[in-house]
């Protein structure tokens, strides 16, 4: 029995030297002892310290090995045009490690893109993925909005597999083309979603030229001919009050400005 921290190897207490050491100062610090079971040293003494420092640096360093071996086979892999992580929709792994299309999942997508490039809303494209009876990679027709967005910008349709800051532009055959595919981006004009109202023009740049607070904003008339803006200090509810906040319309001061500019 300790009042403390027992573990296996001092690595498997951490793989940062500074952060392993700042955690083990901790525990002594509040009346602990720490105690690595393979090294069997005793880190209340200079010795065990420096031997203990030594070997959270390798646990580090080790580390940094693994991740860079990783890295280094990963982009590798990707200039061989092997396609790193779990299958995307659409297409199917081969026995070489490249991607291939699906022959009934691939054909779902191409006309996935060619409906949202002519315009179709995401909600028009999961109606019509279920109607037909395609299903997701698990197997059920749960369609999300946000999936179908997602894999409408994924780049992996292009025929693209990338690592980190490694692309191969060519490595498995695409399911839809780049013309295709910036259309698909911007399908239409968006409309702003409901109770979205946008900025004024000034609104954070203009202050009061009292107290020298940013202008806030609102709004009167909205939804009539004669819908208008206007900018205000709302010092008068600070906790330091503006004894004189000033206030003005946009059509007077956004004209002014834009006219300094």
């Amino acid at each position: 029995e300790s009042d403390g921290l027992v573990v296996a190897y001092a690595s498997r207490f951490g793989r940062s030297q500074l952060h392993g050491l700042l955690a083990i100062d901790r525990i002594v610090r509040a009346g602990g002892v720490f105690v690595s079971a393979s090294e069997g040293l005793d880190y209340s003494t200079d010795m065990g310290r420096h031997m203990l420092r030594n070997m959270l640096s390798w646990a580090e360093w080790e580390l940094d090995r693994v991740r860079a071996n990783w890295r280094v086979a990963n982009e590798r892999a990707v200039q061989r045009g092997l396609f790193v992580g779990g299958v995307p929709f659409g297409y199917r792994r081969g026995e070489d490690g490249r991607l291939r299309i699906h022959p009934v999942h691939g054909p779902a997508v191409t006309e996935l893109f060619r409906r949202r490039a002519d315009g179709a809303p995401v909600v028009e494209l999961r109606r019509w993925l279920i109607d037909d009876g395609v299903k997701t990679s698990r197997g059920d027709s749960g369609w999300h909005p946000s999936t179908l967005k997602k894999k409408l910008e994924n780049r992996t349709y292009l025929g693209e597999a990338r690592y980190v800051g490694v692309v191969n532009r060519s490595a498995h055959p695409p399911l839809t083309d780049p013309e295709t595919w910036e259309l698909a981006q911007f399908p239409g004009v968006r409309t702003p979603p409901r109770g979205f109202t946008p900025a004024p023009l000034l609104w954070g740049i203009v202050r009061c030229g009292n107290c020298g607070r940013p202008l806030g904003h609102s709004r009167a008339f909205e939804g009539t001919s004669v819908h208008a803006r206007r900018y205000r200090c709302r010092g008068d509810t600070a906790a330091i009050p503006c004894r004189a906040p000033a206030h003005v319309g946009d059509a007077t001061i956004e004209p002014y400005v834009e006219a300094l500019f």
